[in-house]
C-alpha cells in the first residue's frame, strides 16, 4: 500500500491535468464563440477549498435575545484566492447561547455563505464559528446588551432599625433588570418616603453598570414604622423598604402626674408621682432608670427606682409625707439630666374652730360688738400655740383690723374690729391657719343708707370734695397732711364735713399724688386753703376777694372780680407766674406778670393755665413734656400763649398735661401722653394742642391724672391710664357735671346725685369701702340705724 501523501500527490496531478484540459477546451470554445478572454476565477471550476475568511464584521452589538442586524458572512477560497462555490459550511454557536438561522449552508458562486445570528439571553460576549471540513474555522463575536428595564428588585437596606431622626447605617439598594434578568445600566430610579417622615438622599439616581441604584435614608423624628419606596422608570411596580425608628438618648424628664397634692402629715399622697422621659425629638424613651428621692419635708418613698415603660413613663411606688406640716418635695432624676421636683403640702391633723364672733349684726359702717376669735387644737385636742392665723373680709366691702394674728398658749387668736360694709344683709369674713384649715364668720349689716347729694363736686389726686345745696363742704378719701379739712389726718371712706362752719361757693382739691392741699372760696369771696401739713383752714392773707380759686399741691391761684390773676405758694419753675423762675415761697398772693384779664383759671400740679375773654389760652410754670403748649419744654415764669391759634372757652390743667375746649366743643390736649392721656391716636408727647380723636363734642372737660369730658346730652367719657380713646362711662347715667381725679372720677346727675368710679384704695369714691369700681357707684352720706 502506498503512503497517503503519495496518493494525494497523484490525485493532485490528475486534477491539474484535467483542469488544464478543461481550461484549454474552455478557451477554445470562447475563441470560437467570438470571446476575447477566458472565464474569471471563482467559478465552480476553481481549485478545491484551501482557506476560509470572515467577510462580515468580526464583532457586532445587539440586544440580548434578538437577531443581530447584519448576518454572519464567510467566504471559501481556493489556494490561489479564487472563490469556491458549492462548498458546505457548518455554522455553530460556541458561547453565549442564542441560535443561528442555519446549521449548514452552501457557498454561492462567489464563495459566500451566510447565517443570521440571534443572541443569547445573557448579556455579554457571544461567539460563533463557520467551518469547512479540512479548513481552519473562522470565529465571529458579538456583545449582547441588556434590554429595556422590566423589573426592579431589592438588594439591601430593608428591615433596618435606627434612632428616630438619624441616618440608617446601610444604604437602600435596588437593582434594575431586563426581562432576561440582565442588569440595566442608566435606568432612572426615584426614591420617595411613603410613611413616617424623614428624607432620602438622593431622591433620584441612575443605575450603575451593575444595574444598582442607592440612597441613604434619614428616618422621621417620630419613633415607629417608616416606609420608603423605589420606582424605576418604565417598571410598573415599586419596591418598598421598611425601617423602624426607635427613641434616642434621654433628653428631658417631665412631670405627668402627682404634683401639687395635699394630704395630712405622715400619710401617702393619693396619686403616686409619675414622669415621662423623652429624647431630643420628643419620643418616649423606654428602659430608662428613674430614681425618686425625698428632697425636703421628711417622709419616705417606696419603689424609689423605676424603669420607664414602652410609653416612656415611670411611676414611684408611693410617697409618704413627713410628720411636719408644710411643703414636701420629691425629686425624680435620670442620669445626665436635671431632676424634676414634685411638691405636696402636708397638712396638720389639727383643727381650727370658731370660739366667738360668729352670727353677729351691726349697723352698716359700724363695728361688730365681738371680736372674731378662733382656736387651734392638735390631733389630741390640745391647744396649739404659735400658729399663724389670717383674718380677712370676704364679702360686704367691710374692713377688718389686725388681720394677722398668732395663737396664744391657749390656742386662740383674735382679730381686730370688724366694721361691716355699706351693703345691707349677710357679710362674710374668714380665718385661715396654714396647714390647718379655714373657718367662715357671718354677720348681718343693718340700717338704712342715706345717699350724698351735692351741687358741685371736684376730684383731686386721691381724694374728692363737694358742696351741698346748703353750701356746706365735704371731703373724703386720702387725708394725707390734712387735705380733707376735718382737722385730722385720718382717711375717710364717706364724706366728712370741712370744719369752720363756712358757706362755700367753690372748692379746689389739688391734682396729683400725693395731693396735699385744698383751697376753697366762700360765698363771701374769701379764699381759704388747708393741708400741706396743716389740717386746719387758713384764710389766704392779703385781704383780696376772689371770683375763682384753684389749688395745686404747693401753690394756688385765683381771679379777682376784674379777672386779674394772683398766685401764692411755691414759685419753683415759675409756677406763680410772677415773671421769674427763681423759686422761693410766697405766702401772700402776688399779681401774675403782665396786664392780663382772664375769665377762668386752672391750677395743675406744677403749672397754671388761664383764658382771656377773647378765648386766648396762656400757661406758665413747669413745662416738662410740653404741658404749657407753647411748642417748647422751657419753664415759663410769666403767661405764655398756647400755640395753634385756637380759641378756648374752658381749660383744665392736670398733673402732667392740659386740655381745653373750643367754643364748638372740640377737645384739644397737650403735654404728657403716656397711657393715651391726650387721646390723639398716638403715644407721642405733644408740645402744642392736639385734637382729641372720636369726633365728640363736649360741654365740659376735666383733667388731673386722667381726663374726662361731658357731652351736651350728659354722657360722660374718660380716657388715659391705658385707655387711649374717649370711652363711655358704664351704667347708662346722664350727668350734669363730671370731674377727673388721679385714677378716679366723679359726676353729678341733674338732681344732684353724686357718683364716683375708679381706684378706691384711699376711699376716694366715698361709698364706705376701699373697693375699686369699674362703674359709677353712689356716694354715701351716712347710714341710719
Amino acid at each position: 500500500m502506498k503512503p497517503a501523501h503519495t496518493h494525494m500527490e497523484s490525485l493532485a496531478r490528475l486534477w491539474r491535468r484535467t483542469r488544464f484540459a478543461s481550461v484549454t477546451i474552455g478557451m477554445a470554445s470562447a475563441l470560437s464563440c467570438g470571446g476575447d478572454s477566458p472565464s474569471e476565477p471563482g467559478t465552480q471550476g476553481n481549485g478545491p477549498p484551501a482557506q476560509m475568511t470572515r467577510i462580515s464584521r468580526e464583532s457586532q452589538t445587539g440586544t440580548v435575545g434578538t437577531e443581530l442586524p447584519n448576518p454572519l458572512v464567510a467566504k471559501v477560497l481556493d489556494a490561489r484566492g479564487n472563490p469556491v462555490g458549492n462548498v458546505s459550511v457548518s455554522w455553530a454557536v460556541i458561547s453565549g447561547g442564542g441560535s443561528l438561522s442555519a446549521v449548514n449552508a452552501t457557498t454561492d458562486a462567489t464563495g459566500l455563505a451566510r447565517a443570521h445570528w440571534t443572541l443569547g439571553a445573557a448579556a455579554g460576549v457571544n461567539t460563533a464559528t463557520a467551518s469547512v471540513s479540512g479548513l481552519l474555522a473562522v470565529q465571529f463575536t458579538a456583545t449582547g446588551e441588556a434590554g429595556a428595564a422590566a423589573k426592579a428588585e431589592k438588594i439591601a437596606g430593608d428591615g433596618q432599625h435606627g434612632t428616630a431622626g438619624s441616618v440608617l447605617s446601610d444604604s437602600l439598594v435596588v437593582r434594575v433588570i431586563d426581562s432576561h434578568g440582565n442588569a440595566v445600566a442608566g435606568s432612572s430610579v426615584s426614591w420617595t418616603v411613603a410613611a413616617g417622615g424623614g428624607t432620602l438622599s438622593p431622591t433620584s439616581a441612575s443605575t450603575d453598570a451593575a444595574g444598582l441604584a442607592k440612597a441613604r435614608w434619614t428616618l422621621g423624628t417620630t419613633a415607629g414604622a417608616n416606609t420608603a419606596a423605589a420606582s424605576a422608570s418604565g417598571v410598573p411596580t415599586t419596591q418598598e423598604f421598611t425601617a423602624t425608628g426607635g427613641a434616642g438618648a434621654p433628653s428631658s424628664v417631665a412631670k405627668v402626674a402627682g404634683d401639687e397634692q395635699e394630704t395630712t402629715t405622715g400619710t401617702q399622697v393619693a396619686t403616686p408621682p409619675a414622669v415621662v422621659v423623652r429624647d431630643a425629638m420628643g419620643n418616649a424613651v423606654p428602659g430608662v432608670m428613674v430614681t425618686f428621692t425625698v428632697a425636703n419635708g421628711g417622709g419616705s418613698v417606696s419603689g424609689a427606682v423605676q424603669t420607664t415603660t414602652a410609653n416612656g413613663m415611670a411611676t414611684v411606688g408611693g410617697w409618704t409625707l413627713g410628720a411636719t406640716p408644710g411643703e414636701n418635695t420629691l425629686a425624680a432624676a435620670v442620669e445626665g439630666l436635671a431632676p424634676v421636683v414634685f411638691k405636696a403640702r402636708a397638712t396638720s391633723s389639727s383643727t381650727l374652730m370658731i370660739v366667738r364672733g360668729n352670727n353677729q349684726s351691726a349697723t352698716m359702717l359700724r363695728e361688730l360688738p365681738e371680736r372674731l376669735t378662733v382656736r387651734v387644737l392638735d390631733g389630741d385636742g390640745n391647744p396649739r400655740a404659735g400658729v399663724s392665723v389670717t383674718f380677712s373680709v370676704q364679702t360686704g366691702d367691710g374692713t377688718l383690723a389686725n388681720g394677722n394674728a398668732t395663737t396664744s398658749s391657749d390656742g386662740t387668736a383674735e382679730a381686730g374690729p370688724w366694721i361691716v360694709g355699706a351693703t345691707p344683709g349677710e357679710q362674710l369674713a374668714s380665718a385661715t391657719a396654714p396647714e390647718v384649715g379655714e373657718v367662715v364668720f357671718r354677720a348681718t349689716a343693718t340700717g338704712t343708707r342715706v345717699w350724698f347729694d351735692a351741687t358741685e363736686i371736684r376730684a383731686g389726686g386721691i381724694y374728692t370734695c363737694a358742696i351741698r345745696a346748703n353750701r356746706d363742704a365735704y371731703c373724703w378719701g386720702s387725708n394725707r397732711e390734712g387735705a380733707l379739712g376735718d382737722g385730722s389726718q385720718t382717711t375717710r371712706t364717706i364724706p366728712t364735713p370741712v370744719q369752720g362752719n363756712l358757706r362755700w361757693a367753690a372748692l379746689s382739691p389739688s391734682a396729683g399724688d400725693p395731693s396735699v392741699q385744698t383751697c376753697g372760696l366762700t360765698t363771701a369771696a374769701d379764699a381759704y386753703c388747708w393741708g400741706d401739713r396743716n389740717p386746719s383752714l387758713g384764710l389766704v392773707p392779703g385781704g383780696l376777694k376772689f371770683e375763682m380759686v384753684g389749688a395745686g399741691p404747693s401753690h394756688a391761684c385765683g381771679l379777682d372780680a376784674s379777672g386779674k390773676a394772683y398766685c401764692w405758694g411755691s414759685n419753683r419753675n415759675g409756677r406763680l407766674g410772677n415773671g421769674t423762675t427763681d423759686g422761693g415761697t410766697f405766702a401772700n398772693p402776688a399779681p401774675v406778670y403782665g396786664d392780663f384779664r382772664f375769665t377762668t383759671i386752672s391750677v395743675g400740679v406744677a403749672h397754671t393755665c388761664a383764658i382771656t375773654a377773647s378765648g386766648d389760652a396762656y400757661c406758665w410754670g413747669y413745662n416738662e413734656y410740653g404741658r404749657l403748649g407753647d411748642g417748647t419744654v422751657e419753664h415759663r415764669g410769666a403767661p405764655t400763649a398756647v400755640q395753634g391759634g385756637l380759641k378756648f372757652r374752658t381749660i383744665s390743667a392736670g398733673s402732667r398735661h392740659t386740655c381745653g375746649l373750643t367754643e364748638a366743643g372740640a377737645a384739644y390736649c397737650w403735654g404728657h401722653n403716656e397711657g393715651g392721656k391726650l387721646a390723639d391716636g398716638t403715644a407721642i408727647n405733644r408740645l402744642s394742642p392736639a385734637l382729641v380723636q372720636g369726633g365728640l363734642s363736649f360741654a365740659m372737660i376735666s383733667v388731673s391724672g386722667r381726663t374726662c369730658g361731658l357731652t351736651l346730652n350728659g354722657d360722660a367719657y374718660c380716657w388715659g391710664y391705658g385707655n387711649p380713646t374717649p370711652t363711655l362711662v358704664l351704667g347708662g347715667l346722664r350727668f350734669a357735671s363730671v370731674t377727673a381725679g388721679g385714677a378716679h372720677a366723679c359726676g353729678l346727675t341733674a338732681p344732684g346725685e353724686a357718683y364716683c368710679w375708679g381706684l378706691n384704695r384711699s376711699g376716694q369714691l366715698g361709698d364706705g369701702s376701699n373697693v375699686d369700681r369699674v362703674a359709677p357707684t353712689r356716694v354715701l352720706l351716712r347710714v341710719d340705724p
